[in-house]
């Protein structure tokens, strides 16, 4: 998968919430319904969502980048085509979503479908297809998005990450799959700082540590 179109449809959006403020005026409404462990400011809020969308080409790149130095390039392959198709050929749950609103939603349920499918093939092939942590960013998100039709996304994605699962050949005994070291492992979170979800870091209010 190429990632410049993705890139581009995203640029799109940013100008689309240029023109029209609309995400800007649905987040400064969500603004009290957050959970108490989210305190950002207002300003901080568009700024954070353009950065989650902005992610997500990178992550599909480390994806590749990493799933052909351990043999399971076609698996990421078919799950970054699927990610790109999010935003190319929206399905019916995303249509009506436009600009930077709707590149929000597509790039939530591109990143819970990626999470959800890596950590099918961790379970089932003991190895995952991208060391990606998410969580906060993901939980922000959710909340922004709203809780029902964040809900559908989760189930969406569930029920995408099952299908593309199901059309994976099973793996060749003979071929195996070459786990990265720790070295490279750690090469690679330097390349890709997108892997580590630091984001939401300053809009959390996270509860003090207990000793």
């Amino acid at each position: 998968m190429d990632t410049v179109n993705l890139r581009t449809i995203i640029a799109n959006a940013e100008h689309h919430e240029q023109r029209t403020g609309e995400l800007s005026q649905l987040l400064r409404s969500r603004l009290h319904s957050l959970h108490g462990t989210i305190a950002p400011r207002a300003s901080e809020l568009l700024d954070f969502v353009t950065q989650y969308v902005r992610r997500l080409p990178d992550i599909l790149d480390a994806l590749l980048e990493l799933n052909a130095l351990q043999g399971t390039e076609d698996r990421a392959e078919v799950l970054a085509n699927s990610c790109g198709e999010l935003f190319a050929r929206p399905p019916p749950l995303l249509q009506g979503h436009l600009g930077l609103n709707g590149a929000m939603s597509s790039a939530y349920l591109a990143h819970r479908l990626i999470e959800e499918t890596s950590d099918h093939h961790l379970v089932v092939h003991g190895q995952a297809l991208i060391p990606l942590d998410s969580t906060r960013s993901n939980l922000v998100i959710h909340q922004l998005i709203g809780e029902g039709f964040a809900n559908q996304l989760d189930s969406a994605a569930s029920l995408l990450s099952s299908d593309l699962v199901s059309g994976w050949a099973p793996p060749s005994p003979a071929a195996g799959q070459k786990a990265p070291s720790a070295t490279l492992t750690k090469a690679l979170m330097q390349r890709w700082p997108c892997l580590q979800d630091s984001l939401a870091g300053d809009i959390f209010r996270l509860p003090p540590t207990i000793h």
